[in-house]
Order: C-alpha cells, then sequence, then structure tokens
C-alpha cells in the first residue's frame, strides 16, 4: 500500500515538469509564430508603398489587407488603402465593403478627418444604404456645422429613404444659408436641383393619397391642411432650377437641370397642347446658352450631348461627346481619368447618338470596339459596359453576338448578390436578346413571372404584351397593354396598338374607341385613323351589325378626302372597296381594287381584297389570274404564292397548287416566308394523300427547337396521335419552345393524359392546366371544350355546364363553345335556356340549323318545317335540311309524295347519305310498305357496300324480328377492321337475343383487335355480369376499375350491387345511381333503375315522384312517360297512367311497354271509357309489327281479360305455327292460356304437353301446366306442385308469387301448405324483395298464422325500415289479434310519418290513416281521435285526382259507429245516410256492412226515443 502512494507522488512530480517542458517549447512556438507574422505584416507593408507608387491599386490593396489585419488603427496606411480601393475599376461590392471599413476605422480614429466623412458618405450612397449615410452625414454636421457639404449628403441620405418632408426642412435652411454667403458654393446648384426633385415628389405622393370628396368629416389634420393651404404657395419645381440657374448664372449644369425639367414636362403633353412646343423652345434655350460656357466639367458636357439628343439635335449631340472625349483624353494622360472608365461611360452616348442617327451598324462596330478595348479578365468594367453592348447587338440584328455578350453576363452575375434593379436589368436583357432571336415565347417564360411579381413595371408590360401579340394570344396582349396604359396614360402611341388589338379580338367598338383615342393625341397619325375607319366599318357591316349605310357614307366621304393627301396608300383604297360592296355597288367595288392594284406602289392588300371577291362569286379563274400576276410582281414575297395554292387546291388541282409552292420557295428566301411556305407544301401533300412526305416535310420543319405551328400540326395527325411516345416527344418539344407559361403544350398535353391509360389518375393534372389555359387566354375555345366535353364523356352535365357558360362569358362570339351548351341543353330538353344562347351565336348558318332542332325538340314541328323550307329554297346544295325536312313533313301531314319528292332532292345532292336511305325506310315502312323499305336497304347495300349500309341493314332486320339475315349483315360488319364497332354491335345484338355466351366471345374477338377500346371493354364488363357464370362477375370488377370513372362505369358497378341482391349492395346501387343522376340528370338507364327500384319495393308513390324529377330533365322521353304511368296505375290511378301511356305513344308508336301500360289501364274499372281506344292501339302495332311475339301476347292478355280469347287465337295459333313462333315459349304458353281461358283444355293440353317434352324445366311451362290442373280442380296432381317450382329454370318473383297466393287461396291444406313454401321460396331467392315477404306474411296471417306473419313483417322492417305496407300490416295485426294499441299506433305513425316523407306531399297515405283510426276506435278515450283520423280521410278524398267510392263508403260507415258511441246523433245519422247513397250509386259495400248500418240507424232510433 505505502509503496502504491509512494510511485503516485513520483508520477505528480513527473506530470509537473513535463507540463513545464511543454509551456516554454509552445511559448517558444507561439513567439516564433508572431514574430513571423510582424515580418510579414512589414513586408506586406513594404510591398503596399510600392505598389502605391506605381498606381498599382490593386497589389496595394492586397498587401496593405494582409497589414491591417495586424495593425489596424495605422491611419497613414488605412487612407491609402481606402484611397487604393476607391481607384480600383470598377468598383465592385467586396471593393466598396473594404473602403466602407478602412473610411469608417479612419473617422473612428480620426473623427476630423474630413476626406474619410466623404468617401464614407458617397459609399453608402453607392449601395443605397441610406441609414447609415444619414448617420455619417448628420454626426459630420454636428462636428463641423461649416461644412457646405454635409447638409447635401443628409438631404440625399433621407431622399433615397423616401423622406421627403425631413430633406425638405435640410435643404431650405441650407439653401437660405448658401444664399447669404459672400462666396459661391456649386452646392447651391445640387440643392436647387434636390429641392426640386422633393417638391415634385410630395406632389404626385399626394395625387395619389387623396382622398374622396365627401366620404367623410374633416378630421384635426384636414383642418390643420387646410389652414396650411390657405397659407402663401409654396415654390414649385421651376422655382427652385430658376433660383439654381439665378444664383450661378454661367453655370452650364444648372441650364441643363433647368432645360431636363422643360424637355420632361413637355412629353407629359398632348400632341396638340400648345405649351408643349413652348416648353421644348425653353429647353433649347438653356441647352444653348450652356452649349455656349466652355465647360470643363466632363459631367456637364455628357449630360448635354445626352439632352441633346432627347431634341433631335444629333449634330450638336455628337459635338458636346466630343468636347467631354477632348477633356477626358487630357485627364487619361495625367492619370486623373481611367481610361476603362471613360470607355464605359462613352459607349453609353456614342452607341446611342449612333443608333438614334439610324446607323445601327456603326453601333454595333462601337460595340465591339469598346469589347475589344477591355480586358476579359476585367470582369467589372466588362459586366458594366455588357448591357449596353447587348442592347446594340439587339437593335443591329446580331442576334448570336447579342446572346454571347448575355451569357458572359449572366456568368458575371450569377454569384453576386441580386437586387430589385439588377434582376430587372437581367430580365430586360434576356428580353431584348429573345426578341432578336424571334422567340417571343421565351419573352413571354422571362417577363410573366417578373410581371406577376411587379405588376406596376410598365416596360415589362409592353414588352410582354406585344410577345402575347406575337403569339395570337390576343386576350393577354390586351390585358398587359391596358395596365400599360393605366399605367402610362400619357403614352398615346399604345392606343392604336391596342385598338388593332381590339379589332384583332372582333371587339371594334374598343377598336374604334382607342383608336380615336389616339388621333386625339397626334391628329396627323394616318395609322390610328384607318384603325378607327376599319373598325367602324366592321361595326357597320359585321354579322350582328343592322345595316348602317349613313355611317357607311360618312366613311366613304372621310376615305375620299383621306386619299387625296395619301394617294399611295392601298389600305385606304381597300376600304373604299368594301364600303362600296356593303353599299350595293359592287361594280364600283371591283374597279376601286383594280385601280388601287394599278397605282399603288405595294398593292398587295387590294390583290388580295381582290381575289377574295372573286372566290366569293365563284369565279375563280379570274382570282388566279390576279393572283399569279401578283407572284410575278412580288416573287419574293410569300404570301401571294400562298393565295395561289389556295386557288388552285379550290380547283382540286393539287398538282399545280403543289408546283406554286415550289416555285415560291424557289424565290422566296426570308425564314419566315419559306416556313409558311413548307407548311402550306407539306398541308398540300397530306391532303394529297402522301401522308408520309407531308410528316417528312412537317418532321423537317420541326427540326429547328423554336417551330411552333409545325409541332401543333404533327399533333393533329393520325400518325402522331396513334403514337403515344412520339406524341409526348412533341409535346416535350413544345413545352421547350414555349416555355414554362406557354399554353399549347398545356393543351396537348392534357389531351394526352386524358386519352391514355392513366386517364384517371392524371385527370387533376390534365384538368389543371386546361383551367390554367382558361384562365391565362379566356378567349381561346379549345380547353373550353375539351374540359367540357370530358365531363360530359364522365357524365357530370352540371361541370361542363359551368365551363361552357365561363367560356362563353369570356367569348360571346364562340360559336364552337355555344354549340357545345346548346347540345348540352338540348339534351336535358331545357329549350327555352337553349333559346337564350342562341341569339348570342353570330352565325347565321349554325343559328338556322339550331332554330330547327329547338322547334322540334320543343314538338312545334310547324315552325321547324318553315325553319327548313327557308333553308333549302337559300340553299340548293343542302342536303341535310332537305332530308329533315322529309322526315318531319310526314311526321307532321303523313304526305308520302311530298316527303319522297324532298328525299329525291336530297339523293341528287347526296346519294350515299346514310341518313336519307334511313329515312327513306323509316317513312315507306310507316306507310306499310315493308318490302319497298327492305328493297331500298338492299339497292343501298349493293351500291356502297360500307359499314353504314350493313349496319343499317342489320337494325331494319333485327326489328322485322328477321334474326338469321340480320345476324349474317351483323357479322359482316365484323370484317370492317379498322373499326371496334362492329364487334361491339354484333356483341349487342346477341346480348339482346338471349345469346350472352356468343356476345362475350365477339366482345373478346374485338378487344383481340382493339385491346384499347373503352366500350368493348366497358360492353364486356357488362356481358359477363349479366351472363354471370363463376369467375364472371370478379373478372367484370377488374375491369371496371381500368375504365375511366365515369357515369357508364358507374352504371356497370351499380348493375353488379344490384345483381348481388343483399340489403347493403342494394342500398350502394342506389347510392351510385343518385349520384349519376346528380352528374347527369339526362341519364335515362339510372332513373329507369331508381325507378324501378321503387316499384319492386312497393313504394308506388315514390316511384311516380322519382319518375316526375327524371321528366323534369327529359320531358319527351317515352320510357321515362312510360314508368311515370306505371307508377300512376300502381297507385291506382288509370285515367293518369293513359294520359302518360298515350304521350309516351306520341313519342314512341311502338313502345309495347306503353301499349302494355294503356291497355292494363283500360282494363280497370276506371278505364273501361279507354278499352276502345286501346284495341285501336294493339291492332294498329300489329300491322306494323305482325312478327312481334310480345305484341301478339298483349293483344292476346287484352282480349282474355275482356273475356273474349276469340278474338287473339287465331293471329297468335297462326304465329305460332311458323318457325320463329314454333320456339317461341312464351308465345306458346300464352295461346295454351287462352285456351284455358274459353274452356277449352283439350286445346290447351296439346300445347303444353309438348312444351314439357322439349322445356319442362322452365318455370313458365310449370306454371302453364299448374293452372291448367288448378282451373280443372285437379288437386291430387298438385301436391307436390311446390317442389316443380323449385327445381324450374329461369326463376322469375311474379310468377312464384302468383302460383304462390293461387295454392294458399286454394281449399285443400296441403296446397295451401305447397303455397307457403313457395312463398319462402321466393323469399330465399329474393330476401330484399318487399313484394316477396309481403306476399308471405299475408298469406301466413290468412291461414291463421299471425305469429309466423308478424315475424316476417318484422324481418321486412328490420331489411327495410321505410316499408309503409309492412308498418301498415302489422299495426292492423297487432290490434285486431294481440289487442297491442300502442305498439299499433306508434307504428301507424311511424308509417304515416315515412309515407309523408317519402312522397313530399301533403296527401296522407290513406291505407294508414284507416288503420290508425281503427286503432284509436279501440283505445279507451280516444274516439274524438279516432273521428277526427276518419275525417282527414274524407278530406282527402275529396281532392284525390282519382274517385275512391268505396273507400269513401267504407269511412263513412266507419264515422257513423263512432259518433253513435259518442252519443252524436246527428253527425252518426248523417254519415251512414252518406255511406248508404254511395252504395246505392256504386254498389260498393258488402251485405255486412249494409246490415251494420241497419243495426247503427236502429240503436240511433232507440238513442233519440229514450232522449225524449
Amino acid at each position: 500500500m505505502l509503496q502504491r502512494k509512494r510511485s503516485a507522488k513520483v508520477n505528480v512530480k513527473l506530470l509537473i515538469i513535463l507540463l513545464v517542458v511543454v509551456a516554454g517549447v509552445g511559448g517558444g512556438l507561439f513567439a516564433a509564430r508572431q514574430i513571423r507574422r510582424g515580418v510579414l505584416a512589414e513586408r506586406a507593408l513594404n510591398a503596399g508603398y510600392a505598389a502605391y507608387e506605381k498606381q498599382d491599386w490593386k497589389g496595394a490593396v492586397t498587401n496593405w489587407r494582409v497589414y491591417l489585419a495586424r495593425n489596424p488603427d495605422d491611419l497613414d496606411v488605412l487612407r491609402k488603402f481606402g484611397e487604393s480601393l476607391m481607384r480600383l475599376r470598377p468598383l465592385e461590392v467586396t471593393t466598396v465593403t473594404g473602403a466602407i471599413w478602412a473610411y469608417g476605422r479612419i473617422l473612428k480614429l480620426d473623427p476630423n478627418d474630413a476626406k474619410a466623412a466623404e468617401e464614407l458618405v458617397g459609399l453608402y450612397g453607392m449601395i443605397e444604404n441610406f441609414e447609415e449615410m444619414a448617420k455619417v452625414a448628420k454626426s459630420w454636421m454636428e462636428r463641423e456645422p461649416n461644412d457646405v457639404r454635409a447638409p447635401i449628403w443628409l438631404a440625399t441620405a433621407l431622399n433615397g429613404s423616401k423622406k421627403y418632408a425631413e430633406a425638405r426642412k435640410v435643404l431650405e435652411p441650407y439653401i437660405q444659408r448658401l444664399e447669404t454667403l459672400p462666396t459661391r458654393h456649386r452646392q447651391y446648384v445640387e440643392a436647387c436641383r434636390q429641392m426640386a426633385d422633393l417638391v415634385a415628389k410630395e406632389a404626385e405622393a399626394a395625387g395619389r393619397q387623396k382622398p374622396a370628396a365627401g366620404t367623410s368629416a374633416p378630421s384635426q389634420q384636414d383642418q390643420q391642411q387646410a389652414q396650411a393651404d390657405e397659407a402663401p404657395p409654396q415654390p414649385t419645381p421651376l422655382d427652385w432650377l430658376n433660383r439654381a440657374v439665378a444664383y450661378e448664372a454661367g453655370s452650364g449644369e444648372a441650364q441643363i437641370y433647368r432645360a431636363r425639367f422643360y424637355r420632361m414636362r413637355a412629353e407629359t403633353l398632348e400632341a396638340s397642347d400648345p405649351n408643349r412646343p413652348l416648353f421644348m423652345a425653353l429647353a433649347r434655350q438653356d441647352l444653348e446658352s450652356a452649349e455656349k460656357l466652355s465647360s470643363n466639367e466632363v459631367d456637364v458636357r455628357c449630360a448635354l450631348s445626352a439632352e441633346w439628343m432627347f431634341h433631335g439635335e444629333l449634330d450638336r449631340a455628337d459635338a458636346a461627346l466630343q468636347a467631354a472625349d477632348k477633356l477626358v483624353q487630357e485627364g487619361i494622360k495625367g492619370r486623373s481619368v481611367n481610361a476603362n472608365d471613360w470607355a464605359v461611360r462613352r459607349f453609353s452616348l456614342a452607341s446611342e447618338l449612333a443608333m438614334r442617327k439610324g446607323t445601327t451598324a456603326q453601333a454595333a462596330s462601337l460595340a465591339d470596339e469598346v469589347l475589344a478595348s477591355l480586358d476579359p479578365n476585367e470582369r467589372g468594367y466588362r459586366k458594366a459596359v455588357l448591357p449596353a453592348v447587348i442592347r446594340v447587338y439587339a437593335v443591329a440584328e446580331r442576334a448570336s453576338d447579342a446572346r454571347r455578350c448575355l451569357d458572359e453576363y449572366l456568368a458575371i452575375t450569377k454569384d453576386q448578390p441580386g437586387t430589385t434593379e439588377s434582376t430587372r436589368l437581367a430580365a430586360e436583357l434576356k428580353v431584348l436578346v429573345a426578341a432578336a432571336e424571334n422567340k417571343p415565347y421565351s419573352v413571354i417564360d422571362v417577363l410573366e413571372p417578373l410581371a406577376g411579381n411587379d405588376p406596376n413595371s410598365s416596360q415589362m408590360l409592353l414588352w410582354l404584351g406585344r410577345a402575347y401579340g406575337q403569339t395570337g394570344q390576343v386576350s393577354r396582349a390586351v390585358t398587359a397593354l391596358e395596365q400599360y396604359r393605366r399605367l402610362n396614360p400619357r403614352d398615346r402611341q399604345i392606343a392604336t396598338e391596342l385598338a388593332r388589338l381590339y379589332a384583332r379580338a372582333g371587339d371594334f367598338d374598343k377598336a374604334f374607341v382607342a383608336a380615336k383615342e389616339a388621333e386625339s393625341a397626334n391628329p396627323l397619325d394616318i395609322e390610328a385613323r384607318l384603325v378607327r375607319i376599319g373598325a367602324g366599318i366592321s361595326k357597320a357591316i359585321g354579322p350582328r351589325a343592322v345595316s348602317d349605310a349613313s355611317s357607311l357614307k360618312v366613311l366613304a366621304e372621310e376615305l375620299a378626302s383621306l386619299r387625296q393627301q395619301h394617294p399611295e396608300r392601298v389600305g385606304i383604297r381597300v376600304y373604299q372597296s368594301i364600303i362600296a360592296e356593303a353599299l350595293g355597288q359592287p361594280e364600283a367595288a371591283e374597279q376601286e381594287l383594280k385601280q388601287a392594284i394599278a397605282e399603288c406602289p405595294d398593292p398587295l392588300r387590294a390583290e388580295t381584297q381582290l381575289i377574295r371577291r372573286y372566290v366569293n362569286a365563284q369565279r375563280l379563274d379570274e382570282a388566279v389570274a390576279v393572283c399569279e400576276a401578283s407572284c410575278a410582281r412580288q416573287k419574293d414575297v410569300a404570301e401571294p404564292w400562298l393565295m395561289l395554292a389556295d386557288l388552285y387546291a379550290m380547283k382540286q388541282d393539287n398538282d399545280s397548287a403543289r408546283a406554286g409552292l415550289q416555285k415560291g420557295l424557289e424565290s422566296v428566301t426570308d425564314v419566315r416566308g419559306r416556313k409558311l411556305l413548307n407548311t402550306r407544301l407539306a398541308l398540300l401533300e397530306l391532303a394529297r394523300g402522301d401522308r408520309a412526305a407531308g410528316i417528312g416535310l412537317l418532321r423537317e420543319l420541326a427540326r429547328d427547337p423554336q417551330e411552333i405551328q409545325a409541332r401543333l400540326l404533327l399533333l393533329t395527325s393520325p400518325e402522331i396521335q396513334g403514337d403515344p411516345n412520339a406524341f409526348g416527344t412533341l409535346i416535350a418539344e413544345l413545352r421547350k419552345a414555349e416555355g414554362e407559361r406557354g399554353l399549347w403544350w398545356k393543351l396537348y398535353q392534357a389531351a394526352l393524359w386524358l386519352s391514355g391509360p392513366d386517364a384517371v389518375s392524371k385527370q387533376i393534372e390534365a384538368v389543371n392546366l386546361l383551367r390554367d389555359c382558361m384562365k391565362t387566354e379566356p378567349t381561346w375555345s379549345a380547353p373550353v371544350l375539351m374540359l367540357a366535353q370530358m365531363y360530359v364523356r364522365q357524365g357530370d352535365f352540371r361541370q361542363a355546364e359551368e365551363v361552357y357558360r365561363q367560356g362563353l362569358t369570356a367569348n360571346p362570339s364562340a360559336t364552337g363553345i355555344a354549340e357545345g351548351l346548346l347540345g348540352l341543353l338540348v339534351g336535358q330538353n331545357r329549350f327555352a335556356e337553349a333559346e337564350k344562347i342562341l341569339r348570342q351565336i353570330q352565325n347565321p348558318q349554325v343559328e338556322a340549323n339550331w332554330q330547327v332542332r329547338l322547334a322540334v325538340g320543343t314538338g312545334d314541328i310547324s315552325r321547324a318545317i318553315n325553319e327548313l323550307r327557308l333553308k333549302v329554297s337559300n340553299d340548293k346544295q343542302d342536303a341535310g335540311s332537305r332530308i329533315e325536312l322529309a322526315r318531319l313533313t310526314y311526321q307532321e301531314t303523313r304526305d308520302f309524295a311530298q316527303a319522297m319528292r324532298y328525299l329525291d332532292e336530297a339523293k341528287a345532292i347526296q346519294p350515299q347519305s346514310r341518313t336519307l336511305t334511313a329515312v327513306r325506310v323509316s317513312i315507306l315502312n310507316a306507310e306499310g310498305r315493308p318490302q319497298e323499305a327492305l328493297r331500298v336497304l338492299d339497292d343501298y347495300v349493293a351500291e356502297y357496300g360500307n359499314f353504314e349500309a350493313y349496319w343499317l341493314r342489320a337494325v331494319y332486320l333485327a326489328e322485322r324480328g328477321e334474326a338469321d339475315r340480320a345476324e349474317q349483315d351483323y357479322r359482316k360488319l365484323t370484317t370492317f377492321t379498322e373499326t371496334p364497332a362492329g364487334y361491339e354491335l354484333l356483341a349487342n345484338f346477341y346480348a339482346g337475343a338471349g345469346k350472352l355466351d356468343q356476345a362475350v366471345t365477339e366482345a373478346e374477338a374485338g378487344l383481340g383487335l382493339h385491346p384499347e377500346n373503352v366500350r368493348l371493354k366497358r360492353l364486356l364488363a357488362q356481358l359477363l355480369l349479366s351472363r354471370d357464370k363463376p369467375g364472371d362477375a370478379t373478372r367484370a370488377l377488374e375491369m371496371i376499375k381500368d375504365l375511366p370513372p365515369d357515369t357508364s362505369s358507374m352504371m356497370l358497378l351499380a348493375q353488379q350491387k344490384l345483381r348481388e341482391g343483399t340489403p347493403q349492395s342494394v342500398a350502394e346501387a342506389k347510392g351510385i345511381l343518385e349520384d349519376i343522376v346528380k352528374r347527369d340528370p339526362t341519364s335515362i338507364q339510372a332513373h329507369v333503375y331508381l325507378i324501378g327500384l321503387a316499384m319492386q319495393e312497393g313504394r308506388y308513390q315514390t316511384a311516380a315522384d322519382l319518375a316526375v324529377r327524371a321528366l323534369e330533365s327529359n320531358s319527351t322521353n317515352p320510357t321515362l312517360l312510360t314508368l311515370r304511368a306505371r307508377a300512376e296505375l300502381l297507385l291506382g290511378y288509370p285515367p293518369t297512367a293513359a294520359q302518360f301511356a298515350r304521350q309516351a305513344l306520341q313519342r314512341d308508336p311502338n313502345s309495347l311497354d306503353a301499349i302494355d301500360v294503356f291497355s292494363q289501364a283500360s282494363l280497370s274499372n276506371q278505364g273501361r271509357s279507354l278499352q276502345g281506344e286501346a284495341r285501336t292501339l294493339l291492332d294498329a302495332a300489329v300491322r306494323r309489327m305482325p312478327s312481334n311475339s310480345r305484341l301478339l301476347m298483349l293483344r292476346a292478355q287484352f282480349h282474355a281479360t275482356l273475356n273474349q280469347p276469340q278474338a287473339a287465337i287465331p293471329e297468335l295459333e297462326a304465329y305460332c305455327r311458323t318457325t320463329q313462333g314454333s320456339n317461341d315459349i312464351p308465345a306458346q304458353v300464352t295461346l295454351a292460356d287462352l285456351y284455358r281461358g274459353r274452356g277449352d283444355m283439350a286445346k290447351a293440353d296439346e300445347v303444353i304437353k309438348p312444351l314439357e317434352q322439349s322445356h319442362g324445366d322452365e318455370l313458365i311451362v310449370v306454371h302453364a301446366r299448374f293452372l291448367w290442373l288448378a282451373t280443372q280442380k285437379r288437386f291430387d296432381d298438385l301436391k307436390e306442385i311446390g317442389s316443380a317450382y323449385v327445381r324450374a329454370k329461369n326463376q322469375d318473383l311474379g310468377t312464384l308469387l302468383r302460383a304462390g297466393e293461387i295454392l294458399v287461396s286454394l281449399e285443400p291444406p296441403e296446397l295451401k301448405a305447397e303455397g307457403i313454401k313457395l312463398l319462402e321460396h321466393a323469399v330465399s331467392l329474393w330476401p330484399t324483395s318487399a313484394d316477396a315477404r309481403l306476399n308471405l306474411a299475408s298469406a301466413q296471417y290468412q291461414m291463421g298464422d299471425a305469429a309466423g306473419a308478424e315475424k316476417t313483417y318484422r324481418e321486412l322492417l328490420r331489411l327495410r325500415p321505410d316499408e309503409t305496407r309492412a308498418m301498415n300490416d302489422l299495426a292492423w295485426i297487432l290490434q285486431e289479434r294481440f289487442q297491442k294499441y300502442e305498439e299499433a299506433l306508434k307504428l301507424a305513425n311511424q308509417g304515416l310519418a315515412v309515407a309523408a316523407k317519402a312522397s313530399g306531399s301533403t296527401s296522407p297515405n290513406l291505407h294508414l290513416l284507416d288503420t290508425k283510426g281503427t286503432i284509436l276506435a279501440k283505445m279507451d278515450g280516444r274516439l274524438p281521435e279516432a273521428r277526427k283520423t276518419f275525417d282527414e280521410i274524407l278530406r282527402a278524398l275529396t281532392f284525390s285526382r282519382s274517385p275512391d267510392p268505396r273507400r269513401e263508403a267504407r269511412t263513412n260507415l266507419r264515422l257513423g259507429e263512432i259518433c253513435v258511441k259518442l252519443k252524436d246523433a246527428a253527425a252518426a245519422r248523417q254519415y251512414l245516410d252518406e255511406a248508404l247513397k254511395i252504395d246505392r250509386e256504386a254498389n260498393v259495400l258488402t251485405p255486412q256492412d249494409r246490415e251494420e248500418i241497419v243495426r247503427l240507424l236502429e240503436e240511433l232510433t232507440k238513442q233519440e226515443a229514450s232522449s225524449v
């Protein structure tokens, strides 16, 4: 232990020794380093002095920086270091920062150093740090109050900080003080100049901030201001400049300041203002005075040169510059001026002077010289001069040199801190270079973000507006230039530019006003005057203009006067010709143009107008002659050659058109013209059918990275559209050419995404691109149409309409948008709204077409016929109008001969028209001439043999029931492999015939050839769902996921949910269907499903309400009208049902569903008066469709119900003997039922037996045998009938329910049990069907199984809580069998609430009211409520659309019973008498009811007797 401690002590001592040694060594090293630094500093000091003596300022700065790092307080070195830094050229940011440190350090060490203070103030001003500049100035003023420079420094700092009032407070007493001093100080001139500037700025600021008069009571500040206003007027800017000139009359500087003021004041005045020349004369006087003074100041001579340039005195400007140059050269020799500084400054003035003289080449040579004089390493000087050099090169059309210098400038400045001014300058230079390179999209790409950040930058707005105009973005150009004009209201020249843009946009009112404004500013501006005249002409003769001969004559007189002054102006002659044409003087118009061509030096506009006249008059040979003469006169101009090609193309002489373009390419040399000619040649090759040559030419043009038009044309070609990769590559190139803010690439990118496999995932991005296009260029139709049509395809009609209306608001004359909106509105039967839109269209042809469509849509056929007659009388070649006229004429008048005449006229114009053939066939068929109709189709197929011909005949054959021949034609359609439509039609044909396996096979075959076709994918998914074999549903759902999320895909999903059949899936299906209807109110299929579901669930009032909603958007749709009719029939209103069925048949006379509803309505007690009309309908339909089995069965059932089977049997027998009829099981069964109905059981058995042998497992055959046995009461043969129904194929709910009801009604208990078994089977197959459970519960109750019925009703209410029939029936059972009055009443009230909510009407559910009244009548103390409830039933019956005498009589009976119990004898007798009265008229009460009335009347008599 002791040994260990001692060792520790030894170690500590050793450590201490080591530390001492280390410290000593370290100290030595530190001392050595310090000595070395001192030596290095000393060397740097000496080297700095040596460099300073040689005026090597950079070397001096480098060495002294090392020295000052060790000796920062050496004043002598600091002063020389600061001086050396200030002599470095040009001054970089780091140089200025170093100088600020040096002079700041000097002032700290020697606060009295005046030079340091002056330099420090200047440096802070240079970097715009006005706060620090003011601090230094104030500090110096306090230290040296008599230094006349300090107030100028402070005022400059305050002015820079926009503290104008404070600056004035400094300068005003300062100027007064200088005026009292005996010696003159040049600072006085600068002080007056600053005061003039301050007064002007304050006045401008006050003008911007002045509040509107009368907006509020005057504040204390306002009152003080008013008092100040009453004080003597303050000196104006001119007053201060006058004082400067007066103070030092020999100062050229003061006179130049005042001259600049006069000149700038003149520039703010209109050209017609008499003060403008006065101010300019005063400015010249000052400049001449300054010129006479032999000033030795370079700044004064340079300022004088610049001002003379503004006055157009270029020789004087040159002389002043030469004088300055002479002074500088002397200074350079004396080393008082830096040669590079002057080179940069002189170039700025000299190049401007050269360009003003029009010698841009000389300016460019000066640029070459100045760049050559500056060493490439002199980055600072080159940075200073490059902006001016770039401007010169751009103006001199030396774009490549401008681009090279811009790249150099951007490389120099990329790492330097940017300011607002430097960013703006860089943008300006980029714009100048892009404009020189003719890249307007690049100009837009540069300026848009900057203009967005600084909308008040007027120069940027001007450039941007012009770039928009170059690229055809007229709306954006107008917006930018209007904004520029607001910022520069004195720039009247822009008014002419805007007027032209307004005219291009078709806004001639604005064009007229803007041009007139430009004229008022400069009455000699002939361009503005011609723009105004052109706008006036367009206003007078435009598409929507009212003929205004007087205004045209006034313009003609003005043009005649102008022509005398400017006989060489061809535009004047063209306008004279247009007016002569408008005034009905075609010969004079033509003569004007010919004379202009002969007399004007540049007659191209006149030639173009004359050619246009000849084309309109179909004088093509004369047009060609004029054009050929124009080409000969102006061989190097592209436009005449382009017109010549168009004329030959009109003459269908493509070879001559091609030769003309090639000849033009030999003569035209300018780049733009050659591009136009090559583009037209490419289009011609495409039109001639040489697609490869045309595409090749366009690809060659597209080798230019900036070429837009060729790429756009390529993007529209099928070859490119069929190649997604090539399409995408072109879009990427277009995006690069246009820049990020371009619009064309956005449009086509959206198109690519929406048409490609990623349409779903890319939809949001595509929509954003299209909306950006719409926002940026609101008048552009293309993005509006693309976006709206996308929504239409998806069934989102609300969004589509919103987009169409937005586009139409922005551009009311956009015919395409208007037609899109019209189609949308007409498709929804919103004709009144469509009429409003139609009035906005400025295209007579389009307007006429839509007038016809609207007239047809609103049912005004006479108006439509009149419109069409007007059209065909005005256009001998309008085949389409003649075809429509034939159709409507026959529809309205049945004038077969006249309709055929119209069709013959159309055939002479357009013999191949499919529509013409279809209308002819339709009319022949309606006339009862089906064989003629078929011959027309056979001839059409034989002559043309195209897809449309076979399709037309296939449809006709299928409608006639000739399935085999129709199948042949449908299969022929699949041989036209260029379209998938043949497979789609064939698959649909098989599906309609119930041949789902074949339908699936054909759809798959079509997809094999056209794997990306969405319609075939959707069809296959639908067929798979319909076929429903194992795996079909899963496969279909996978396909649906890949389909676009439109209403068609949603419909498939809804159909699958309905097939699943669970309560949850049915609810989901309803939700999907409601969503479809919300998106697309015209979706007939969705409406049909929703209405059908409501009917299936027994919610007939809901079904009727849904039908009403559907008809709001589809008022003439026969399917919806028929559904409305069926709902009314189920609600018990046969006359109303017949009315709607009749409307449906007016739209579609062959609608079997409508015929069915009408005939059923006629068979009810209330519809007997309709039976004659129903019989006529059925007979006429059978004549039109003699082979239609369903129609034959409808007529048979009609006669059977009327107990007239013999009337229907012969035709049905004849049909069943045909090949088609012998295989028609429903028709055979109907015939058997008719035999059974007339009691001919043997005949019925003869029909049923063969069916049992061939189709014994079909449900319809099992049911036919059951009815045959039940009618003969052969109950023993029916013991196992339930099992036969369960085993049968093609289970049908209605058939099972009817069979179950019949079995339950039969006497044998075992058959009743079979009936219950059958109804339970129906419930198992259709668990969500209300009808199935309601029928089962009703049957259970009839058989005395009240508990079973209660259980079934409660199960149904768990599935369908809103099922009012179940609520009513269960409430009845609860009160009738179990005396559970409270629960029963609660159910009845709940049912009434649900029914009221579902119907949305005030009419109550009478069944539930009756049940409620019955319950209340049995409850203690509730008789008054029961009476009130039954009274409500009577009130409802009073306002019912259809009388119900039985319910009315029984309700009066119930009220009589209640009033007897309430001892209200008078009321009781009144009710009972009314019941008997109704019964006498309608015989509606049962014997038991009548006995009850007698008993109640006897009781009343007893009551009355006892009361006496």
